[in-house]
């Protein structure tokens, strides 16, 4: 995990959900280093966290001055009636003046070497730069090669170059706009950026700040284009099979965006409209009120062209879309003769009292909450993400008190079009001693549930006495998506991640690339070999 301090703080929030995942109903013994980008330890730590309960790992409290670099996070668990996976989930807040931001940990191991890591924006803007993350892991040195992609008054442009050469066992943090700062991006539509690397790499990391600065406002991984963005290039639904949907009034795949209602103050963004998330240019514009009906809905083109962050209020409003809140749904078009199995994008929020917006991660999947099986003879329910039977348990972190308070929005949605089923899920909120307390709420069909931490513990009688929480959100026969963000009452600077499911996670997929191209499952490879790890 990135970690900073002076300019930019870091909260660390570490939860033991061993004990829902691995039954191991015992504390968890936590250690941790805080290291300089060579690898030299400035800190090292140790927490024992009860079961079901969390540490913190604030970097106000270690006297670190001007910092950047990692933190490593060891734990040693053993359960004799099954495998324990080599990955545990966890979130950090970075902290600065300007702004927040959420992120999580690394993932299961690095990937491969040349694959090319995608979902990382630009800045157009003339006051804000770019700064990249890589850790290199391996016992040689790392050569990563950075493609500058834009837009600029119709003309695709494309710059290639070479950032600076990672040592073995090394953290870089290299400022992005600086490699490209010769090169005018004035009127720049959907800059973005494509890493790759020599070596196997983790996922780098990318940190949006004001120029001159170490305040950062937004982070979020970069991840491999093949496996996500474009899922797997030659792992499309055809013409036929999408056909088949159609008849059934299904969709392939509908990436849905949260429209709060006034009162929050918020606006939402579709980010980054350019061909890093899919193969396709065509698409839909689907907006539902609150209770789940579409009232409006547009083919439109997304490319090159299209603006870096598109703000759907603004879109609805110049349309004559009247809506207080809903769902903004991004779905293929109808006729295209393929689509791409799953598409990820990034949504973005912002206060309209606060300058800069706040991303996250926004899936496609395939098949969410449908009462039927497409293919009776071949029930995709190998995996449980694809399962029609779904189930919910995921989680996240909690922040209340006098300067910050925390934002939940759960969304129940389903591909099929005449989805009616209203959602009564379960809401369990753990302190730092493992103590629950279990609120239950509902979720109208298309649509979605937010609410503020403080106005649930105010109106549940919940006690504030401690300062983080973990939040589980828990159903036996829905799949709900959420998102969380940390809020800055000052301000209105806001942070924003998704939860993870800790619980029902499967084994990790492992895959390998053939000569054409092509990634196919490796059987019994273990995660340490710098397989391609599909998440």
């Amino acid at each position: 995990m990135d970690f900073f301090s002076g300019e930019t703080e870091t909260l660390v929030q570490i939860s033991n959900y061993f004990d829902r995942k691995y039954r191991t109903l015992f504390p968890l013994d936590l250690r941790y280093t805080i290291r300089e980008c060579d690898g030299t330890v400035r800190v090292a730590g140790q927490s024992i966290i009860p079961p079901g309960g969390l540490t913190v790992v604030d970097s106000r409290d270690l006297n670190l001055g001007q910092f950047e670099g990692y933190m490593r996070v060891m734990v040693e668990v053993e359960n004799l009636q099954s495998r324990v996976q080599p990955f545990m989930h966890y979130w950090a807040d970075y902290i600065s003046e300007a702004g927040l931001c959420r992120n999580h940990q690394s993932g299961w191991d690095q990937w491969a070497a040349n694959v090319i890591f995608s979902r990382g924006y630009m800045p157009v803007e003339p006051d804000l730069d770019l700064t990249l993350c890589f850790w290199n892991e391996n016992e040689v040195e790392s050569h990563p090669r950075v493609l500058l992609h834009f837009n600029q008054n119709g003309e695709e442009k494309a710059i290639e170059r070479s950032a600076a050469t990672i040592p073995a066992r090394h953290m870089s943090y290299q400022n992005i706009s600086e490699l490209f700062r010769d090169v005018s991006l004035e009127g720049a539509n959907s800059a973005f950026c494509l890493v790759t690397m020599d070596t196997p790499l983790h996922r780098p990391n990318y940190y949006i700040h004001p120029k001159g600065t170490r305040q950062y406002i937004n982070t979020s991984h970069q991840t491999g284009s093949d496996a996500c963005h474009w899922a797997v290039p030659t792992d499309c639904y055809q013409a036929d099979y999408l056909q088949m949907l159609d008849r059934v009034d299904t969709d392939p795949w509908v990436i849905q965006f949260p429209m709060l209602d006034k009162s929050f103050g918020i606006d939402t963004y579709l980010g980054l409209l350019s061909s890093t998330f899919c193969k396709i240019n065509d698409f839909t514009f689907i907006f539902r009120n609150a209770k789940g009906e579409v009232v409006f809905s547009k083919d439109e083109k997304i490319d090159s062209r299209s603006p870096q962050f598109l703000n759907l209020q603004d879109y609805a409003r110049q349309h004559g879309v009247r809506i207080e809140s809903g769902l903004f749904g991004l779905a293929p078009a109808k006729g295209l003769k393929e689509v791409p199995r799953r598409a990820i994008s990034i949504v973005g929020f912002k206060h309209k009292d606060h300058p800069y917006i706040c991303t996250a991660p926004a899936s496609g999947y395939e098949d969410p909450n449908l009462p039927f099986y497409i293919d009776k003879l071949n029930p995709m329910c190998h995996q449980y993400d694809y399962s029609p039977v779904q189930v919910t348990d995921r989680f996240g972190p909690c922040v209340i008190s006098e300067e910050y308070d925390t934002l939940y929005i759960v969304t129940n949605c389903s591909l099929w079009r005449h989805y009616d089923k209203e959602c009564e899920y379960k809401i369990e909120i753990v302190d730092p001693k493992g103590k629950m307390y279990c609120v239950y709420r509902k979720i109208p069909p298309q649509s979605f549930d937010a609410f503020w931490l403080s106005e649930l513990f105010s109106a549940e009688g919940i006690p504030s006495g401690s300062t983080c929480f973990t939040l589980w959100e828990r159903s036996n026969d829905t799949l709900l998506i959420s998102y969380h963000f940390l809020y800055r009452k000052r301000d209105h600077a806001m942070s924003a991640d998704d939860t993870f499911g800790g619980v029902l996670m499967m084994e990790p997929l492992l895959f390998d690339r053939t000569a054409e191209g092509v990634f196919v499952p490796v059987a019994d490879t273990p995660v340490r070999n710098y397989i391609q790890v599909k998440r």
